[in-house]
């Protein structure tokens, strides 16, 4: 689902332009910043205006994530627990410079996560670069926070697009990349359900290969399939499967995701 620097493309912004969309899906894996987020199945859907000029863009856009069934008997002490719901809102505004290739952004996302005593927030700016040569596209983002937590967050990412079916009919890629995170700074929440590596150093390293599928249904709506291997590395403390006990530092996960795009993208 699209999160701040996600709309970001590599191409240059014809003059004058505008465009909104919008996204609701189904998946098995929600995850920030290597760290699983979701006890149960969520419901993602999130909507972004954007107006570009001249190779400059200015972006705003909403996201929540939506458990739909309960997570009474959740043992993770920071996941939500309780009946189905939100787990949780984000807000993020950003400005982008593009040139063909080329993509950089600057911004600031207000997080809030649903707990049952209380609902923790954050807030973060935030800076990306992206480039993009022939298969090859890589990216850098940098969070500083702002409110709630402390302590900057980098995170690098390369990705090989195996390929792009460009033709009519339903449009299929296959990407394999590598993302990571690095805590710079001293990260200790100020609340327990708020997430996030404690201390500094490497937080995770993650090798997947996605394969999406996407088909034009009408007026440019589109449904969207992705699915495919995941190979987490892990040091975060958030990632506990319950009090006393953490999840193993390497797993495997193999998520899935389906729902509705609109309008019709094929990047």
């Amino acid at each position: 689902m699209p999160r701040p620097g996600a709309a970001v493309q590599t191409r240059a912004v014809e003059p004058l332009t505008g465009a909104a969309r919008v996204d609701l899906f189904g998946s098995t894996l929600l995850e920030w910043r290597g760290i699983r987020r979701n006890a149960r199945s969520v419901v993602q859907a999130d909507a972004t205006a954007t107006a570009g000029y001249q190779g400059l863009t200015a972006t705003v856009g909403g996201w929540t994530a939506l458990e739909l069934t309960g997570t009474g008997d959740e043992p993770r002490p920071d996941l939500r627990v309780g009946g189905a719901g939100p787990a949780q809102w984000s807000l993020w505004a950003q400005v982008g410079w593009h040139r063909p290739g080329v993509a950089v952004t600057l911004g600031a996302i207000r997080d809030w996560y649903v707990r049952p005593s209380a609902d923790p927030s954050t807030a973060e700016a935030f800076a990306a670069v992206r480039a993009q040569a022939g298969r090859w596209s890589g990216s850098v983002s940098l969070y500083e926070s702002l409110d709630g937590v402390h302590g900057a967050y980098l995170e690098p990412a390369i990705t090989f697009h195996h390929f792009l079916n460009p033709f009519t009919g339903p449009a299929l890629s296959w990407a394999t990349g590598v993302r990571g995170g690095f805590q710079l700074g001293s990260r200790n929440p100020e609340a327990p359900a708020i997430p996030g590596a404690e201390g500094t150093g490497f937080t995770h390293l993650i090798v997947d290969s996605r394969l999406r599928v996407t088909i034009d249904v009408a007026w440019q709506l589109a449904v969207l399939v992705a699915t495919g291997p995941e190979l987490h590395f892990n040091r975060d403390p958030a990632t506990k499967r319950g009090r006393d006990n953490f999840q193993a530092d390497v797993r495997l996960w193999w998520p899935l995701q389906a729902g509705l795009s609109w309008p019709l993208r094929r990047d």
